[in-house]
């Protein structure tokens, strides 16, 4: 067999390798990176132009690449302010829309009033430390021991002071320290001690009746404890541990004008009786407050007069919420409503529950008449008066929407407004009803009514005002008013865009 021999020329000193690898032909290689950045700053330019030639945006047009550079920078100019503009009145709307979304409309001023829960009626006696009440502990074979080198007339002067535990001003420091030095030597709490100084129920109020039934007040009345110290209240719900507030039944009634729904004769003890008190007039302070809340900002008080008559004639007011409120979420509508199967909420308990907090926060106690108390609670004494009067300013001005307290006010519940008249109970005898003749064996004592004053009460709606149909509708005329634009061209934004994308990964599967 011939052989062909094949002769490979070479340049002197070439290596063999290089001389071989001329044989094949050269392989392209993929565009580098600055390459392919041009590449798609190109295409971008590309599309750009085609969409501002097809776009329905006002003025875009005008900046495409087939402009002269000067008119390019004019029309830019223009849209970016146009765009700014559009921005910030949009903003605005936005603020409007969330700050006024609700508004509270009266539905009918001719709801009948026998659909309105009653309110709660609490009492309380001015009187904090009451002589009689001290006398018939020790008639009872009681005492009150006093500790080594504390004298019991040193006692009774220092028990006119006992009113800094419910409004702290520090002022007497020494008479604190003996009242603290007597309740540790005989073993008494806040409340033990006060409930022996303090009238109870029974004690002062002589005569109950409820729509027309009169009974002994124990049949309607419980004791409760309030920010005015061991009062009486009719129709308050609560429980006495870890919430004073249950899921109650409310009580509803027909009654209005002088058919009195609920009334109390208060007894007279006289002004020698008085040691201690919150207020020093001849009256007894009575709180009208929602059953479920505990009396605090929203409650309506007023004094009713000792040896007088007084009527309190309440209009109740019922608030509800659309279907469309409730939807919304917390934030939005700014109001809360009672979950099912929840607590009751009110604006007033969380106020109340928060300050509590607060006040064990910064003292390591709370109040004994606070309004949830729990096991593991420390009830302030007189030795706290010191701290408490240094915070209470803090703790009332504390802004109870924002943290810690995270309060809102209600989306739907009860409220009461009050008009008072009160006339000298000075003709008892000439009424021949029973309360009435009880209320003669009581000299100088006081009867209190709670009534509506006719059959109607109004209801209120809380309502949308600017639903997000409205926002839409406002956002979308100011984007039509500065850039002449839609809905539609958003989608021609989304539609060139992914155009873009397509063109770009089209071009790298192409040139790898």
């Amino acid at each position: 067999m011939d052989c062909q021999t094949i002769q490979i020329s070479s340049r002197p000193g070439e290596p063999l390798g290089l001389r071989n690898l001329k044989m094949f032909p050269t392989v392209s290689k993929s565009k580098s990176k600055p390459q392919l950045f041009q590449h798609a700053s190109n295409l971008m330019s590309e599309v750009y132009d085609e969409f501002a030639e097809e776009s329905s945006i006002h003025g875009i047009r005008y900046t495409s690449g087939k402009k002269s550079p000067r008119e390019r920078a004019v029309w830019l100019l223009l849209v970016v302010l146009s765009m700014i503009s559009a921005g910030m009145l949009a903003q605005k709307f936005y603020h409007r829309h969330k700050e006024a979304t609700m508004r509270t409309l009266i539905v009918t001023n001719h709801y009948p009033s026998h659909k309105i829960p009653l309110p709660a009626v609490t009492i309380c006696h001015p009187t904090i430390v009451s002589t009689r009440k001290l006398e018939q502990y020790e008639k009872d074979g009681k005492r009150i021991e006093m500790p080594f080198g504390m004298e019991w007339n040193q006692f009774l002067s220092d028990l006119q002071f006992t009113q800094e535990i419910y409004v702290p001003t520090n002022h007497f420091q020494h008479a604190m320290f003996r009242l603290n030095s007597v309740m540790s030597y005989n073993n008494l709490s806040m409340e033990g001690l006060l409930s022996i100084l303090s009238p109870s129920c029974d004690e002062y109020l002589a005569h109950c009746q409820l729509q027309g039934e009169s009974k002994s007040c124990h049949h309607y009345i419980k004791p409760s404890k309030t920010i005015y110290g061991l009062c009486c209240s009719f129709n308050y719900v609560y429980a006495e541990r870890d919430t004073r507030w249950s899921q109650g039944e409310d009580i509803y009634s027909n009654f209005f004008g002088d058919n009195f729904i609920f009334s109390a004769i208060v007894k007279n003890f006289g002004d020698l009786d008085r040691i201690a008190a919150l207020t020093y007039g001849d009256g007894t302070r009575v709180l009208i407050h929602d059953s479920h809340s505990y009396p605090g900002q929203s409650s309506r008080e007023f004094i009713a007069r000792q040896g007088s008559e007084t009527i309190a004639y309440v209009d109740g007011r019922i608030l509800t919420a659309s279907p469309e409120v409730l939807n919304l979420p917390r934030d939005e509508r700014d109001c809360r409503t009672t979950m099912a199967g929840g607590s009751t909420y009110r604006l007033d308990n969380c106020i109340a529950i928060c300050h509590e907090k607060l006040l064990k926060e910064y003292c390591d106690c709370i109040p004994y008449y606070a309004s949830v108390f729990k096991d593991d609670d420390i009830a302030c004494n007189f030795t706290h008066i010191s701290c408490l009067s240094k915070v209470k300013a803090r703790v009332l001005q504390t802004p109870f929407r924002n943290e810690p307290c995270n309060c809102y006010p209600v989306c739907d519940g009860n409220s009461y407004l009050v008009a008072i008249t009160a006339a000298p109970m000075n003709a008892a005898q000439h009424n021949p009803s029973s309360f009435y003749r009880i209320a003669e064996n009581y000299p100088n004592s006081t009867a209190i009514h709670i009534t509506f004053p006719r059959q109607t009460a109004t209801l209120l709606r809380r309502d949308l005002v600017l639903s997000w149909i409205n926002l839409v509708s406002s956002l979308g005329g100011v984007f039509s008013l500065f850039l002449g634009c839609s809905f539609i061209s958003l989608c021609e934004m989304i539609y060139f865009l992914m155009y873009y994308v397509y063109r770009v990964i089209k071009g790298r599967v192409t040139n790898s």
